[in-house]
């Protein structure tokens, strides 16, 4: 959310998965590291994050395990 002046201006990222980024900075980790933790390519799970990519299965179970969140809400939510 940006303020500008005495009006808000809420900026939405459609197809982004801000929830993914949130939970992997709370970590304290980078988007190297949370890729090398899951086994793929930065590129790749930059990717992810962006709603760009979907991941595999094997993949969505890896971020669960890493971040603690239920599988469901990569597909859930984007």
């Amino acid at each position: 959310m940006y303020v500008k002046g005495k009006e808000e201006i809420i900026v939405k990222y459609y197809g982004r998965r801000e929830w993914l980024k949130d939970i992997r900075e709370s970590k304290k980790l980078t988007q190297f590291e949370a890729a090398l933790a899951i086994d793929v390519t930065p590129e790749y799970y930059q990717k992810l994050e962006y709603g760009t990519k979907n991941p595999s299965i094997e993949v969505a179970v890896k971020l669960s395990q890493l971040f603690g969140f239920p599988v469901e809400r990569l597909v859930q939510s984007h």
